[in-house]
């Protein structure tokens, strides 16, 4: 290789290292993780490709086959509310920012080759490669308000995150306590109705006056409607119009 082949491979290996390289949109994710897990045992979920998307979905229908618990609800919301999802991305997109003002800018590499009119006739090259002074000298500043951004992008995730745990919690047990009070009172009911079968065959057996039938012929309760899985109600003030907790 000539002299002039190593100057260009070399120039040309110094714009593509100065050039950038790919931003990883997730980076501040263990960051978030790390804020939650002191507060909550439920995991978050950040799906960017159409595999991990799938395999979001996957785990949500599953949860959702499965009996409805206070933990399966919170765990339903985190990886389906699509509203966290948007949050995320905007995490993702002040981390971008922040690796943008971490580098330089692009120099610009310029050669120029003259040949000379007289003898001998060899070749003049210049190589000139040059960036802009202002942007070296504002690099710090312009990365330490990035970090800045990046650090306030991820306490509004784990506020939000913590917020949408604290209202699904609060439905759940509201929809579990409904539901288990339905079923009490059915309870009531079959053992009243048993009750008063077996107070009117003691009292056809003339085992027990009137007074005593009346007395057992308690108000029965108005039977519950099916407690089968009862929709989960929405969230409460705190949660987007139109939009339930669980996304």
């Amino acid at each position: 290789m000539t002299h002039l082949g190593k100057k260009t491979g070399l120039a040309l290996v110094a714009i593509v290292l100065l050039g950038g390289c790919a931003t990883n949109p997730r980076a501040s994710l263990p960051s978030v993780e790390s804020q939650l897990a002191s507060r909550t045992d439920a995991k978050v979920a950040w799906p960017v490709s159409d595999e991990e998307r799938a395999t979001t979905d996957a785990a949500v229908r599953e949860l959702l086959a499965g009996e409805l618990t206070i933990e399966s609800a919170v765990q339903i919301a985190l990886l389906n509310n699509r509203s966290l999802r948007a949050t995320f991305e905007e995490l993702g997109l002040s981390q971008a920012d922040l690796v943008e003002a971490s580098r330089l800018a692009n120099p610009s590499f310029s050669a120029l080759v003259r040949w000379p009119k007289d003898l001998p006739r060899v070749p003049h090259t210049e190589f000139r490669l040059s960036t802009e002074v202002l942007n070296a000298v504002f690099l710090p500043v312009r990365k330490r308000l990035a970090q800045e951004q990046v650090a306030q992008a991820e306490q509004r995730v784990t506020h939000e995150v913590l917020g949408l745990v604290a209202e699904v919690k609060a439905a759940a047990l509201s929809h579990l306590a409904e539901r288990q009070f339905r079923e009490r009172l059915g309870v009531i009911a079959q053992v009243n109705e048993t009750t008063a079968d077996l107070a009117q065959r003691q009292f056809d057996a003339g085992n027990i006056n009137r007074l005593e039938l009346l007395q057992l012929h308690k108000p029965r309760p108005s039977k519950p409607r099916s407690t089968s899985r009862a929709p989960m109600p929405r969230c409460g003030p705190g949660a987007r119009a139109s939009t339930s907790c669980l996304g």
